[in-house]
């Protein structure tokens, strides 16, 4: 029979890839987003989301790395 903790750590193993790969997809979308024909409420809003559920995962982005994203993104007429 197993154990409450061996199904635990089974499931631990099980999912730490996909959140490791998830992670990583996040910052790939967050480095990627450019403001483009997006309204800068929508791209800032774009930009909140992908830092709030880097957040929740526990791999938060600094200020100061979040701040040169968010101005990498934007077109010249900014």
């Amino acid at each position: 029979m197993t154990s409450p903790r061996d199904l635990w750590l089974n499931l631990e193993n099980r999912f730490w890839g996909v959140s490791s790969a998830y992670i990583h997809q996040l910052c790939f979308h967050l480095h990627d987003v450019h403001k483009g024909d997006l309204s800068i409420s929508e791209y800032l809003q774009r930009i909140k989301g992908i830092f709030d559920a880097l957040m929740a995962t526990g791999s938060p982005v600094s200020d100061h790395e979040l701040i040169a994203i968010i101005l990498n993104g934007l077109s010249n007429e900014y």
